[in-house]
């Protein structure tokens, strides 16, 4: 029987130290994984290699999704969204953003499936040129 797993979060220092511990991953055929980010990390972590570790390959219907010919227009003033938890180092993106005020940034470390990520995601502020930037949850 071969067993082909697919892990939401398997970066996370929990899921990862589990794995290790008991083992499990020497029983998996195929690890898929949702970006190539977290492949290539995946291999690292476990001696892999492509094979063995896999990212899914997001598909785009692209009859359905055309461009509308309309041009983007630029956010003013300039703006950043980061997204997501898995290898994101968000106390130095909150530092640099201190350095360019100009710039708006939003920061979503959480989701609805995931309520809590600690202090991080409990706060939440909106960014003036001197405070930090805001800290969304979903």
């Amino acid at each position: 029987m071969k067993h082909i797993t697919l892990s939401h979060k398997p970066l996370s220092r929990y899921k990862l130290a589990a794995v290790k511990a008991f083992g499990t991953f020497v029983h998996w055929n195929v690890l898929l994984t949702f970006s190539m980010a977290e492949a290539e990390e995946l291999r690292r972590a476990f001696g892999s290699d492509d094979e063995h570790v896999r990212p899914i390959s997001w598909g785009v219907d692209t009859d359905y999704f055309q461009p509308s010919g309309m041009a983007l227009q630029p956010y003013d003033p300039p703006h950043i969204l980061s997204m997501g938890v898995s290898n994101r180092d968000y106390p130095t993106l909150i530092e640099a953003m201190r350095r360019i005020p100009h710039v708006n940034c939003h920061i979503c470390p959480t989701s609805a499936w995931e309520p809590s990520l600690g202090a991080l995601a409990a706060r939440s502020c909106r960014r003036t040129s001197s405070s930090s930037p805001m800290i969304t949850r979903w």
